[in-house]
């Protein structure tokens, strides 16, 4: 079918056509410059330059002054008497149809841009594109004039997020979204940038950088004498510096907390602290140690400050610090997350798979050093010193002939020294946010924010202890790999690092003790942390622990403050059940413990020449002064009885008692004082050669008769004269009756 035109109506068609085209064009830059001028006035040109060229807004830009120019062409054609076939005059009726149905989307969203936020993805992809380029996957990625473009180009980009949040941080922006959306953007950025790391050459010029000054006595006398000859000093060497663009993204992350810390918006600090925590958890999977403390030691502050800002001073005042402890939970658990991130990571970078990474190098090829594998920037400089050697070597020879085991070595090596690195930055921010942070808090009185720190501190040592077992055991299995020995392998300080973890966790446990009289003062809700259980618990456990360990001074700490403790939860079980008859007897349970240990600190005085006894009966002494009448102290001994009356109920502190003992059975076998033969067979004629009448009792089998609450009703309740009319239980007379005994455990059981 022939399609007729006419030129004249062509023309008018076309005329028309331009018009809407200019019309649409100066609309929407209208509308792109109403938001420039009116949110970014005061923001520097590269974030107007962002808006104007975001990828799809400019590909309707461009398809706008496409359509323009088309219809311009074809109006000149028909001036000069050229025909416009159909097929032009409907490909300018479908540009117009475009631009008016997305000019109906794309002007309304030019709106959306009064909002930072909206700019967050854009600036990622362009950052991360800069990233890549000087990557294997980049154009002419190995050139340095391309390196420090790129690198200048990302600095530029990573400078608009300061300039967001200028703008989001402005007083007039009521809510705080836009700044929590910028701090989620940097945190995403910085974990995309720390994968493709590994894959950026340590020399490149993406790295700034920065001057390091040399030693004046190690300097070569060439430059020694340059530098005396014309009057000045040593020239410093330019080095790259490895963190820049963590340094920048860090500065701008600490004013981002902190303008939310200041609005004290405590759900959107939450948000932002969850997305943090996550995302150092992912640096530590890169392992990006220094990236991801870098961006913590930047950070806590911020969130410590906002934790720590309302003390104790009333029943409103804890409910608004019960809502800030879980940010100062999220800060305290980053440092996990990093050190379980790690350890998982290195767990898959055993030597056999570092010897496969190595194998898999060609000195001839530099991409094949940065294939994307996650390794640590040591290892890296490691390879990247061997490939420089061997591609010198295959030059001069035309083979390379340093053997794969020496190659291996210098990688090996290059672990060790990251793992040295690691370790060692790790745990002193671990010190410094748990031990330094806690002395800070006890001094200042914000009691609930000690007892948050005190139970992530406790889980961090023991995650350290753990994981520093296994870190030891692969740096074992590393060093059998230094067969040359021409290198100075660090030397890890296992032991050291051991005893550090076991002081920070005393220091825990003291701080603990100290506040615990405070804990004990806050109201029972369901929906809070139970403090004050957990500080019973731990007290507790720390107390025979002290003294299985011998350690005077933290038991004089800590018994104290669990006496008290175990006081306080006798009472609160006792009205809890006062009328529950069924579950009355569990309000025995904290004077159970109570006098299980204290009737063990008499047997490890007696065990070790040690003074827990005196400090037992101290307190015990100033638990009775309380009472004026002596029939009251009498029916306290009656209670303390009951805890030693059979009973076929399994309670759950009567499960940790039992560990109790299982713990003591063990320090009674280590030191070779209990029989390895049952009781009943035959080990009552073994004779354990101790002074002590009550350590031989308690010697007599492997299996431990004897139930330290009985030693403590036998050798204090019932030596009180309040007692001497009482009824003692059956087997606190057999204990006594063996005691007096000269052959002490040689007589009868107390369980025959």
């Amino acid at each position: 079918m022939h399609l007729s035109l006419e030129k004249d109506a062509q023309r008018d068609l076309l005329t028309t056509l331009g018009g809407v085209a200019a019309a649409f064009l100066a609309l929407y830059f209208t509308a792109i410059s109403v938001v420039i001028s009116t949110a970014y006035a005061r923001t520097p040109g590269n974030i107007r330059s962002l808006i104007i060229w975001e990828e799809v807004g400019s590909a309707y830009f461009r398809i706008l002054a496409q359509f323009a120019g088309v219809v311009t062409v074809m109006l000149a054609a028909l001036a000069f008497g050229y025909p416009i076939g159909p097929l032009n005059t409907l490909l300018a009726a479908f540009l117009c149809l475009f631009s008016i149905f997305g000019f109906v989307v794309l002007g309304a969203r030019s709106f959306g841009y009064f909002d930072p936020t909206t700019l967050v993805h854009l600036l990622n992809r362009h950052i991360l594109r800069e990233i890549q380029a000087v990557t294997p996957a980049g154009y002419q990625w190995a050139d340095q004039s391309f390196q420090s473009h790129h690198q200048r180009q990302a600095e530029q980009l990573l400078g608009g997020y300061s300039d967001l949040v200028a703008i989001a941080s402005e007083k007039e922006r009521l809510h705080s979204k836009g700044l929590v959306e910028l701090g989620r953007g940097l945190l995403a950025i910085l974990s995309l940038y720390t994968k493709e790391k590994a894959r950026i050459p340590s020399s490149s010029f993406w790295f700034k950088r920065t001057y390091r000054h040399k030693n004046w006595l190690l300097t070569s006398h060439n430059e020694l004498e340059i530098a005396w000859t014309t009057g000045t000093v040593v020239q410093p060497e330019s080095v790259p510096d490895l963190m820049w663009l963590e340094t920048d993204a860090a500065r701008t992350l600490k004013r981002v907390f902190d303008e939310l810390s200041a609005r004290a918006e405590s759900a959107n600090i939450m948000a932002l602290a969850t997305s943090f925590q996550n995302h150092i958890s992912r640096m530590g999977e890169c392992l990006a140690v220094s990236e991801a403390l870098q961006i913590f030691r930047a950070v806590a502050p911020s969130l410590r400050s906002y934790a720590a800002r309302t003390e104790i001073g009333g029943a409103e005042d804890t409910t608004k610090v019960m809502d800030r402890l879980p940010i100062a939970e999220l800060y305290a658990v980053a440092l996990i997350s990093l050190l379980l991130g790690l350890s998982r990571e290195l767990e898959r970078l055993n030597p056999a798979s570092l010897g496969k990474i190595v194998q898999s190098t060609n000195p001839l090829r530099l991409e094949t050093l940065y294939t994307g594998v996650i390794l640590p920037r040591k290892i890296i400089e490691e390879m990247e010193f061997v490939r420089d050697r061997l591609e010198f070597e295959f030059l001069i020879e035309g083979k390379v002939v340093t053997p794969l085991w020496f190659q291996s070595e210098l990688v090996a090596l290059g672990y060790v020294r990251f793992l040295a690195e690691a370790t060692s930055a790790i745990l002193e921010e671990v010190e410094n946010t748990f031990d330094n942070e806690i002395r800070q808090q006890l001094e200042a009185q914000n009691h609930l924010l000690v007892a948050e720190l005190v139970q992530r501190g406790l889980e961090t040592c023991q995650k350290l202890s753990s994981h520093f077992a296994k870190f030891k055991s692969w740096h074992e299995d590393y060093w059998l790999l230094n067969r040359s020995a021409e290198y100075d392998w660090p030397k890890i300080d296992w032991d050291g690092f051991e005893k550090r973890i076991v002081a920070l966790r005393q220091s825990l446990v003291t701080a603990l003790a100290k506040s615990s009289a405070e804990l004990a003062k806050l109201p029972t809700v369901e929906s809070w942390p139970d403090f004050f259980g957990h500080a019973y618990t731990v007290l507790s456990e720390e107390c025979f622990t002290a003294m299985a360990d011998g350690n005077k001074e933290l038991f004089g700490v800590v018994f104290p403050a669990f006496f008290q403790l175990a006081l306080e939860a006798n009472e609160r079980l006792r009205q809890k059940f006062f009328r529950d008859t069924r579950n009355i007897q569990l309000s025995i349970d904290p004077l159970a413990d109570l006098m299980a240990l204290s009737g063990y600190a008499a047997v490890f005085s007696e065990l070790d020449n040690k003074t827990f006894w005196e400090l037992v009966e101290h307190c015990w002494n100033q638990y009775f002064a309380l009472f004026a009448d002596d029939g009251q102290k009498r029916r306290v001994i009656q209670l303390l009885c009951l805890a030693v009356e059979p009973t076929l109920r399994m309670t759950p502190r009567s499960v940790m008692r039992t560990r109790w003992k299982q713990m003591c059975e063990g320090v009674f076998a280590a030191r070779g004082l209990v029989s390895e033969r049952d009781f009943w067979h035959g080990a009552r004629d073994r004779r354990v050669n101790h002074p002590s009448a009550l350590v031989r009792i308690f010697s007599r089998s492997i299996h431990l008769f004897n139930d330290p609450c009985v030693v403590f009703l036998a050798l204090y309740a019932f030596k009180r004269p309040e007692a001497t009319s009482l009824e003692k239980p059956r087997r606190v007379m057999s204990l006594e009756r063996d005691l007096q005994s000269p052959t002490g455990a040689d007589l009868g059981s107390e369980d025959e």
